[in-house]
């Protein structure tokens, strides 16, 4: 995507905004627009059956945000007792190597919503870790999540997800989960 200059370096160096205003940039340069990646995750499916796929709906993604692992995951919501077939996107920022790793779950209701009928996405969860989310699988109604060397399981409680068992697998890193 096309960016002004001011918001590259801003991207680059979050503490350079000043510098920019300071700087003798004239007009051409600070006008200019670069070329920078952004990703998104894309819900796609065929108007109909051997037609060309259209495009849904389009979850964003943050500022060198890359989405790593995207999984469809049956959890047991212990409030309601019943199960949710949610969308899981395990996220990476990067960054560099001179920046410590962080990554997010993002869990996505799919489906007409009541409250906007347009919407086919909409997040339920989103909640931002150390380390890149590599991996993701459900497991007798639990979410496993594979973060660098750590293998997390967490619990639905409908609106949160809480971590119940860990596992490190130094000098692992794992990418991926079979159940």
């Amino acid at each position: 995507v096309p960016k002004p200059l001011n918001q590259v370096i801003a991207l680059v160096d979050p503490d350079a905004n000043h510098l920019t205003e300071n700087q003798n940039l004239n007009s051409d340069e600070q006008n200019r627009f670069y070329s920078i990646e952004e990703f998104e995750v894309r819900i796609m499916e065929p108007e109909k059956s051997g037609g060309p796929w259209q495009t849904k709906a389009t979850i964003p993604m943050q500022s060198s945000e890359n989405a790593l692992t995207v999984r469809m995951v049956t959890l047991m919501n212990t409030s309601s007792k019943e199960n949710e077939t949610l969308l899981a996107v395990g996220t990476a920022y990067v960054q560099g190597e001179d920046v410590a790793a962080r990554g997010r779950i993002l869990l996505f209701s799919l489906g007409k919503n009541t409250d906007n009928p347009q919407a086919l996405v909409s997040e339920v969860y989103s909640k931002e870790l150390k380390g890149a989310i590599s991996a993701m699988a459900s497991l007798q109604g639990h979410l496993l999540v594979a973060s660098g060397p750590k293998i997390i399981l967490h619990k639905w409680t409908g609106t949160e997800l809480n971590g119940v068992a860990f596992f490190d697998v130094p000098p692992l890193h794992v990418v991926s989960l079979n159940i």
